[in-house]
């Protein structure tokens, strides 16, 4: 015979007096109130207790639920035991496919509500899902390769991550890089403009701290501002159009080019709101009467959207962290705990972070840290080389080849 639902009032019905089992009434209010009553309790006919379903009657009581659906089975008081005692303890027998029911959070965008699962939960199955533990020093950054693996226009997929050798002022790379996704927030690095590496004979670039060889940062030194300004609006635009409306977006910049960046982010339809400080703890001596010890980094959001904001109101505007040990390769490199700093104020665990200038791939890895998805645009193979290496290095995961599926390891076989 078909069981039959029926809708009785809350007080035809009660718990029953000998259920065993103990749960948590607010989490099942906090289902009601988010997705309804989705499915009927089942109650003895003859004495009217709930045999399955005895905490969901307690929360809908909570909630002001006068008429609940109800399944009544004629049965003795040995039967109705019986069942109570197996909806009980057959729930204890699941278990679950992490993968998969990681997927399942990620595929809710972050809004877990209800569900019975929060962020923490799902910190935890990203960071148990391999990947996350550091094997080396994350800021370790390896040295250029003369002759880089990588081709221009090459894809990447580095665990949960993908790297793009391209250009982030062509909509169309973009676009392949994001795969169809919109990014939950915006965290890069440009070039600041400033010819490190640039126009110096390897030995006055030796004696000034930077590259000796021969390689330059891509994009780093433009005859005009108007060019540059040029540069960063169709950067910027682009990845205004790859992030969701209320996404956060982090824009490092170096005070020399400020005007430029601001006036930059603004024919981009970037609305600057703050300007974030990162206070270093030691000074970069140079020729300058005040040493310079800092970096400051634009804030904003996409509009469309209440912004992401998922720390406490005890930030400040200035970020207190060590300075990584000096790169001669990339003298601009943030630390990756500053990184992951940022990425954990703005963004979910689970959420897609987009990086439009990778060099040498430290927001790849602090969302790695974190529990993130990056992608990441680097125009430079050379760079691409160094990503994927590091990345390696610190996660033991072998970069894949998207075209063709085949892994191809970045780190050096000990001879």
């Amino acid at each position: 015979m078909p069981l039959k639902i029926e809708y009785v009032p809350v007080g035809k019905i009660q718990p029953h007096p000998e259920n065993p089992r103990r749960g948590d009434v607010d989490i099942i209010r906090e289902s009601v109130k988010a997705n309804g009553v989705y499915r009927p309790l089942i109650v003895q006919k003859s004495s009217g207790y709930i045999l399955a379903g005895n905490h969901t009657y307690q929360a809908l009581v909570a909630e002001g639920i006068e008429r609940v659906p109800v399944v009544f089975l004629d049965v003795d008081d040995v039967g109705a035991k019986r069942i109570m005692l197996a909806d009980n303890r057959t729930s204890d027998f699941g278990d679950y496919d992490d993968a998969q029911l990681m997927e399942l959070l990620q595929s809710l965008d972050g809004d877990l509500v209800g569900t019975g699962w929060d962020d923490d939960d799902l910190s935890e199955l990203l960071a148990g899902g391999g990947g996350s533990q550091m094997l080396t020093n994350p800021n370790d950054v390896p040295p250029i390769p003369s002759t880089p693996i990588t081709k221009t226009g090459q894809l990447w997929l580095l665990g949960k991550h993908r790297v793009l050798c391209g250009d982030s002022t062509k909509p169309e790379d973009v676009a392949r890089l994001l795969d169809g996704k919109l990014a939950d927030m915006l965290l890069t690095d440009p070039p600041y403009n400033v010819a490190l590496g640039s126009h110096m004979r390897p030995s006055e670039a030796k004696q000034l701290r930077r590259r000796t060889d021969g390689l330059v940062i891509e994009n780093d030194s433009w005859e005009s501002a108007a060019e540059f300004i040029e540069f960063l609006k169709k950067a910027f635009s682009n990845a205004l159009a790859g992030i969701k409306p209320g996404a956060v977006f982090y824009i490092w910049y170096a005070t020399s080019q400020e005007m430029n960046f601001h006036q930059a982010c603004a024919e981009a339809n970037m609305q600057v709101r703050q300007v974030l400080v990162w206070n270093k703890n030691v000074f970069v001596l140079g020729r300058q009467d005040y040493q310079w010890k800092h970096e400051p980094c634009l804030y904003g959001w996409k509009e469309g959207a209440a912004h992401n904001w998922y720390s406490d109101r005890k930030q400040t505007t200035v970020l207190d962290f060590d300075k990584p040990q000096r790169s001669e390769d990339h003298p601009t490199m943030k630390p990756v705990e500053l990184m992951a700093y940022l990425i954990e104020n703005s963004s979910r665990p689970g959420g897609l972070v987009l990086d439009s200038f990778g060099g040498s791939g430290s927001t790849m890895i602090a969302c790695e840290q974190t529990g993130r998805s990056c992608v990441t645009m680097e125009l430079d193979p050379h760079y691409v080389d160094v990503i994927c290496r590091r990345f390696q290095e610190v996660t033991g995961v072998v970069p894949v080849d998207a075209a063709s599926g085949r892994e191809v390891s970045f780190v050096l076989e000990e001879v």
